[in-house]
């Protein structure tokens, strides 16, 4: 999760061919393969915020990162069970919860969202829906109900409705649900391979390593943005209106090597007994993408695989409409599970430092 340097950027023109999905009730068309000219985009660093000197003990395990409308950042932090507030320079503003066991307080929170003047919280810890009022106060707390499938993520729709990504035997569903979570409709379901195994006393739920997941972000307008890594295939949904669009990529899949088996087995966190590691399966090839996400221009971005960890990040870039824009070469790591928040111009990324410490960076995006 190191960043070195100011990031630079550099897009190529397009290689490669959008091919239209399959028809469907709902409306679709074949984005343009247009692209634009070469060019060079820059992440610069702009702003720190350093856990140990805002709060004294430093940040411990953040997992999301949310803005609000006037660009107040909240930083949801897991071990402390707590959600920190900083504004635009960051400077810390307040903090929302607490580890204990009170009510309305948190146990261990894993995701964050702001919509008006409401923070949703998931506490996975708990299994609750916590919502608080912009001070912290609380407002509500409603049980998530997993008994339909395991919540994976959420995400907050402009008019407070919530978009939840929930995950069964062999398969990833979002589905809209309201303000009060209540399930409304299913959006988007994709059958996948069991990506995931129990290892360990705690039955930790551990990835499989290189598996194709189902992978989902918002635009600013909240339209759902929702790919597939396993055959490149991605969609464009209105949550009232359904899809809006639909395409599916060509790609030349990398091969799992040695040493990404290697590496995988040697991450952190995936310390597995001696017996599931020597049964594990690795696939011969990688997925198509890694990771996708919505900038706050309303770009999509999908991170390729490598095949040498120690080359360039690359991602390729589509307009909020499905249009092929260019490749992207990025000089610097992007951490791919970095928790990051977009803005207009620009990004706010958790970043581990070389002494292990965690810090949030905000990097404005310039051409």
């Amino acid at each position: 999760m190191r960043i070195v340097r100011p990031a630079a950027l550099v897009l190529l023109l397009p290689a490669l061919v959008l091919v239209p999905a399959v028809s469907s009730a709902a409306a679709q068309r074949k984005p343009s393969a247009k692209s634009m000219a070469k060019s060079t985009v820059q992440m610069v660093p702009m702003r720190t915020i350093a856990g140990r000197d805002q709060t004294g003990g430093g940040f411990g395990e953040i997992l999301d990162l949310a803005l609000d409308d006037h660009r107040t950042l909240y930083v949801c932090d897991a071990r402390s069970a707590d959600i920190r507030k900083f504004d635009d320079f960051g400077t810390l503003l307040g903090t929302i919860g607490r580890k204990d066991s009170g009510s309305g307080e948190l146990d261990r929170p894993v995701e964050v969202e702001v919509r008006g003047d409401r923070v949703f919280v998931r506490d996975l810890g708990r299994s609750r829906m916590f919502v608080f009022d912009l001070e912290g106060r609380l407002v509500s707390s409603t049980p998530v109900d997993e008994r339909e499938g395991r919540w994976r993520k959420f995400r907050a729709l402009p008019d407070g409705r919530f978009v939840v990504e929930r995950e069964t035997a062999g398969e990833t569903r979002l589905e809209l649900c309201s303000a009060g979570i209540s399930p409304q409709k299913t959006l988007y379901r994709k059958a996948v391979p069991s990506n995931r195994i129990s290892a360990g006393p705690l039955r930790k739920d551990i990835p499989l390593p290189f598996a194709p997941v189902v992978e989902w972000d918002l635009t600013p307008e909240g339209l759902i943005v929702a790919g597939y890594s396993g055959d490149y295939s991605l969609e464009i949904l209105d949550p009232d209106k359904g899809r809006l669009a639909a395409w599916t990529r060509s790609f030349k899949p990398f091969e799992v090597t040695e040493k990404d088996r290697k590496d995988y087995l040697a991450g952190p966190g995936r310390d597995l007994p001696p017996a599931a590691a020597r049964t594990l399966v690795f696939p011969k090839t990688k997925p198509a993408f890694e990771k996708l996400v919505v900038n706050g221009r309303g770009r999509i971005w999908t991170f390729l695989p490598s095949a040498d960890p120690k080359e360039r990040t690359v991602f390729e870039a589509f307009d909020a409409d499905g249009t092929f824009r260019s490749r992207v070469i990025l000089e610097d790591e992007w951490p791919r599970t970095a928790p990051v928040v977009f803005f207009v111009g620009g990004v706010w990324m958790a970043v581990a430092g070389p002494d292990g410490e965690t810090s949030i960076v905000r990097y404005q995006i310039t051409n």
